[in-house]
């Protein structure tokens, strides 16, 4: 996945899971509250995720690949362009 937030919600959920098993090992209501806010960390970041602009592509509903530098991808992917753009021609009557 190359999503820039992946490896982060990754590392969240493993904390986590981590946090969780402790928690349920002592019984300890810092260490339940602990793994509460870390699960509740992962879940942010998830739902950051999902918030994600989606391809404009007719009929596709991919997440856009995040780009550093340069003007926003509209499209998913190459093919997903050119595949729309040739439905659009074709409506239009141009093919």
């Amino acid at each position: 996945m190359d999503h820039p937030h992946f490896d982060a919600i990754r590392r969240a959920l493993e904390s986590a899971e981590a946090a969780t098993w402790e928690a349920l090992g002592s019984r300890n209501p810092d260490r339940v509250e602990e793994a509460h806010r870390r699960v509740r960390e992962a879940l942010r970041l998830a739902e950051a995720v999902n918030e994600a602009p989606r391809c404009g592509g007719s009929g596709c509903s991919n997440p856009l690949p995040h780009k550093e530098r340069g003007r926003p991808a509209l499209f998913c992917s190459r093919r997903c362009r050119d595949r729309t753009r040739y439905r659009e021609a074709r409506q239009a009557g141009a093919v």
